[in-house]
Protein backbone atom coordinates (compact mmCIF):
# COMPACT_ATOMS: atom_id res chain seq x y z
CA UNK A 1 0.00 0.00 0.00
CA UNK A 2 2.49 1.97 0.82
CA UNK A 3 5.95 2.75 -1.80
CA UNK A 4 8.96 2.43 -0.74
CA UNK A 5 10.02 6.24 0.36
CA UNK A 6 7.32 5.66 2.93
CA UNK A 7 8.07 2.46 4.62
CA UNK A 8 9.64 1.92 8.04
CA UNK A 9 8.46 4.78 9.28
CA UNK A 10 5.11 4.63 11.07
CA UNK A 11 2.97 5.49 8.11
CA UNK A 12 1.43 2.41 7.73
CA UNK A 13 0.01 2.18 11.59
CA UNK A 14 -1.61 5.99 10.83
CA UNK A 15 -2.94 4.93 7.85
CA UNK A 16 -4.77 2.10 9.72
CA UNK A 17 -5.67 4.29 12.48
CA UNK A 18 -7.27 6.65 10.24
CA UNK A 19 -9.02 4.38 7.98
CA UNK A 20 -10.24 2.69 11.10
CA UNK A 21 -11.82 5.86 12.53
CA UNK A 22 -13.58 6.36 8.95
CA UNK A 23 -14.77 3.11 9.63
CA UNK A 24 -16.32 3.22 12.81
CA UNK A 25 -17.96 6.59 12.01
CA UNK A 26 -20.07 4.63 9.62
CA UNK A 27 -20.83 1.82 11.98
CA UNK A 28 -18.15 -0.42 10.20
CA UNK A 29 -17.93 -3.90 12.02
CA UNK A 30 -14.65 -4.95 9.80
CA UNK A 31 -12.21 -4.27 7.69
CA UNK A 32 -10.85 -6.40 4.94
CA UNK A 33 -7.20 -6.39 3.31
CA UNK A 34 -5.65 -8.99 0.23
CA UNK A 35 -2.26 -9.97 0.83
CA UNK A 36 0.12 -11.61 -1.36
CA UNK A 37 2.31 -14.42 -0.36
CA UNK A 38 4.98 -13.59 -1.91
CA UNK A 39 5.11 -10.55 0.45
CA UNK A 40 5.74 -11.82 4.08
CA UNK A 41 6.82 -8.65 5.52
CA UNK A 42 3.20 -7.34 4.59
CA UNK A 43 1.29 -10.22 6.27
CA UNK A 44 3.39 -9.91 9.58
CA UNK A 45 2.55 -6.53 9.79
CA UNK A 46 -1.16 -6.91 9.11
CA UNK A 47 -0.94 -9.88 11.42
CA UNK A 48 0.72 -7.63 14.29
CA UNK A 49 -2.37 -4.97 13.43
CA UNK A 50 -5.09 -7.65 14.40
CA UNK A 51 -5.75 -8.79 11.21
CA UNK A 52 -6.92 -12.80 11.13
CA UNK A 53 -6.69 -15.17 8.02
CA UNK A 54 -10.19 -15.41 6.66
CA UNK A 55 -9.55 -19.17 5.23
CA UNK A 56 -10.34 -17.36 1.35
CA UNK A 57 -7.64 -17.70 -0.81
CA UNK A 58 -7.06 -17.79 -4.86
CA UNK A 59 -4.03 -17.68 -6.99
CA UNK A 60 -3.42 -14.36 -9.08
CA UNK A 61 -0.17 -14.08 -11.60
CA UNK A 62 1.25 -10.61 -12.00
CA UNK A 63 3.24 -10.12 -14.58
CA UNK A 64 4.70 -13.97 -15.09
CA UNK A 65 4.86 -14.75 -11.34
CA UNK A 66 2.04 -17.10 -9.90
CA UNK A 67 1.30 -16.40 -6.15
CA UNK A 68 -1.44 -17.01 -3.57
CA UNK A 69 -3.48 -13.82 -2.54
CA UNK A 70 -5.07 -13.62 0.92
CA UNK A 71 -8.02 -12.43 2.56
CA UNK A 72 -7.34 -11.01 5.95
CA UNK A 73 -9.78 -9.51 8.44
CA UNK A 74 -10.07 -7.54 11.19
CA UNK A 75 -12.81 -6.89 13.77
CA UNK A 76 -13.77 -3.55 14.84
Amino acid sequence: MLGPWARNRGNGRKFLKYIEECARQTEGEKLFLAVLEINPRARAFWEREGFLDTGLSRTITIGDVQTKIQRLAKTL
